[in-house]
């Protein structure tokens, strides 16, 4: 974790990060991909955009990780990057 996030973590504040996403094939792939993001615990908003392959995600860092948002997106057979 960068030390940001490990600022950011210690006063409990929300972090935002912008995630490029690709292996989306319709807007389907986005809405199901952001409605997986509503289960993880300590995030407070997803917006997927599949035209602009892009993954917008606000999350607590003291409940949920950059790796584990990462994860889940993997997971969902989709690939990412910073």
């Amino acid at each position: 974790m960068n030390s940001e996030n490990e600022k950011q973590k210690g006063k409990g504040a929300a972090v935002t990060k912008t995630l490029t996403v690709t292996g989306m094939t319709c807007p389907a792939c986005a809405s199901g991909l952001e409605a997986s993001f509503r289960n993880l615990p300590g995030v407070k908003e997803a917006k997927i955009d599949y035209n602009a392959k892009r993954a917008t995600i606000t999350y607590d860092p003291a409940k949920q990780t950059l790796q584990d948002i990462k994860k889940l997106i993997t997971d969902s057979g989709y690939q990412v990057k910073e």
